[in-house]
């Protein structure tokens, strides 16, 4: 089952259903945008097999160099999602969707298509999905994060972020530098 308050960081077994609502989601994303299905993925840990995860699916949905990023987040917020404004480094507008009042089951990361963020997102997930090694030590950094921080998932991010810049400069040292912001 998808979806969980928008302070809680709680954990979840991977369930095979999420992979599932991904690509319908990634699906339904596609004919509401017209976008091209490879410029919508699931990313994030509920796209991993085996990994625990908040019961949210993160997609980045990628927009190119001729699209109006506003009229493709209006768009959107007509299909109903919610505005959260700009999201982190890269995310040039996070949207969200709701089950229920404050209740996350989607967050949707709108960005220019093939930017770091968007590379390093999609690098960093089929990473995990190919490392067991790296798919166990995030798994275990993960769960110390969400019991250390079960309320704050500002602190429980940042918690995530060297982790993940480290694998990132790790997998292709020249893409990107270790220091620089996704």
């Amino acid at each position: 089952m998808l979806g969980l308050a928008t302070t809680t960081v709680q954990l979840a077994a991977h369930s095979p259903a999420w992979l599932d609502e991904g690509r319908r989601i990634s699906a339904w994303l596609v004919e509401i945008t017209g976008l091209p299905p490879a410029r919508i993925q699931h990313v994030g840990s509920t796209a991993v097999s085996d990994l625990t995860a908040k019961p949210i699916l993160d997609l980045d949905l990628g927009f190119g160099p001729t699209e109006d990023s506003n009229k493709l987040v209006a768009t959107l917020i007509g299909a109903g999602f919610i505005d959260e404004g700009k999201g982190a480094a890269g995310i040039v507008r996070l949207l969200v969707w709701e089950s229920d009042l404050q209740i996350r089951t989607i967050h949707l990361h709108v960005m220019k298509h093939a930017s770091i963020r968007w590379e390093c997102d999609i690098a960093f997930r089929n990473a995990l999905r190919t490392d067991d090694v790296l798919h166990e030590r995030y798994s275990k950094l993960k769960a110390k994060l969400a019991e250390r921080f079960p309320s704050n998932r500002k602190a429980y991010r940042e918690g995530k972020a060297t982790f993940i810049r480290n694998t990132l400069y790790r997998i292709n040292p020249t893409a990107w530098t270790k220091d620089e912001e996704m």
